[in-house]
């Protein structure tokens, strides 16, 4: 939770009073002699691992963590921390001052006699901060805390971080002209919230709406996949069922034909595609949404044939477009060499270093037009080593782009 930004008090303050020093020393505070001074609202850092320390054996993995970071005692499950915005600003002021937290006792008893207090009553600043639900139990002369509900209400609570990713993915849809699917996060955010305690939304909601200002979208140039909802219901209500799908196919320049199919899956991308097998032949081919109508389900069964992978479909194209899949060779020059390497190429590829500094890239995939596309976009850093049929594809629109630019000139 790492943040450069300091919490002030007031807000146009002066910040924390990190280097006060007591003075009761020699003061005369006029009060009875044998008087004891009692602090009833003082507060301390836990510092020890306590919950997980003393959970037993077998309940260690559901138990909360304590830890240190970015100058703070944390509290938090499986790396999550619970502790965020002011509250944790204000932890990370205070936590590495001498006595502020439990791992130096010593030190606190020392500040608290200069400051001539005898005893005091300190709640552990992140522990009963995490659970404003938690209920006094009296147990005297010990003071008891009771978490209703259990601590799974914690482990389940979405972070700050998290809701924001997940209003950003609806929003990327929706800027990406993808409205059902957009729709379907939308709802899932508002069930989260619905489901969550007001106090924790509470807790969070400025640090949401800090997140909201500080981060958007870029948009890039490319088509606008479509996805309408009832379409995409159709697909899915098929896969599910594990019927046929039947609908009118356009291409560019043919005329449309219905199609009836067995539905294998969706691939989301640039543009979006289904991707189904011939009943018949069971061949898998590819099917753009945008130019699909008259979508439904059929009243008969298919599926997809048996050894059907969609993640390995996939990942045989460097794009979309499937076609003979060819082991591909690139030299990358020493220029952009660093670029490559950060690069992902393709879940095949392999690097390897030249001692000039540049990189040979290698991957085994199909869609040779796409990749030549792809390339442009890195000038004379890549010179293509294989296959021959990419550098025939490269020549082509090279040539291609050639015309067009002879043709912008006249």
């Amino acid at each position: 939770m790492s943040t450069a930004t300091a919490t002030l008090y007031p807000p146009e303050g002066f910040g924390a009073p990190k280097h006060r020093q007591g003075h009761s020393t020699g003061t005369v505070v006029g009060l009875p002699e044998g008087t004891e001074i009692f602090s009833a609202d003082n507060h301390i850092s836990v510092a020890d691992d306590i919950f997980y320390n003393r959970f037993p054996d077998e309940l260690k993995g559901a138990a909360p963590r304590i830890w240190y970071e970015d100058g703070a005692y944390m509290v938090g499950m499986k790396g999550k921390a619970w502790t965020g915005g002011d509250f944790g600003r204000v932890l990370m002021q205070y936590d590495d001052l001498a006595g502020a937290a439990s791992n130096n006792i010593e030190a606190r008893i020392r500040e608290l006699k200069e400051d001539g207090i005898d005893k005091e009553l300190a709640f552990p600043n992140a522990v009963l901060a995490l659970f404003p639900q938690t209920e006094e139990v009296s147990d005297p002369p010990q003071k008891r805390w009771r978490i209703r509900g259990g601590l799974s209400a914690f482990e389940q609570a979405p972070s700050a971080i998290e809701l924001i990713e997940l209003n950003k993915a609806a929003a990327g849809l929706r800027q990406a002209g993808e409205p059902g699917r957009a729709a379907a996060l939308e709802g899932l955010e508002r069930k989260i919230k619905a489901a969550m305690r007001s106090t924790a939304l509470n807790r969070l909601a400025p640090d949401l709406e800090a997140l909201v200002r500080a981060e958007t979208i870029a948009v890039q140039a490319g088509p606008r996949p479509t996805s309408a909802e009832p379409l995409l219901a159709a697909i899915r209500e098929a896969v599910l069922a594990g019927r046929a799908l039947g609908f009118t196919y356009r291409r560019p320049g043919a005329e449309a034909r219905r199609r009836v199919v067995a539905p294998c899956g969706l691939m989301f991308g640039r543009a979006n595609y289904l991707v189904a097998a011939d009943p018949t032949s069971g061949r898998v081919q590819t099917f753009r949404l945008d130019r699909m109508s008259a979508v439904a389900a059929l009243d008969q069964p298919a599926a997809p044939p048996a050894d059907f992978d969609l993640a390995a479909f996939a990942n045989r194209s460097f794009g979309i477009y499937q076609d003979e899949v060819e082991d591909v060779v690139l030299r990358v020059t020493p220029e952009g060499a660093a670029e490559a390497r950060a690069w992902r190429w393709h879940p095949t590829q392999t690097l390897e270093d030249e001692a000039d500094g540049g990189v040979i890239v290698r991957f085994t995939a199909s869609g040779m037009r796409e990749l030549a596309w792809h390339l442009f976009t890195w000038g004379d850093r890549v010179r293509i080593l294989a296959p021959d049929r990419l550098k025939t594809v490269m020549a082509e629109e090279l040539a291609a782009a050639g015309r067009a630019l002879e043709r912008a000139k006249a």
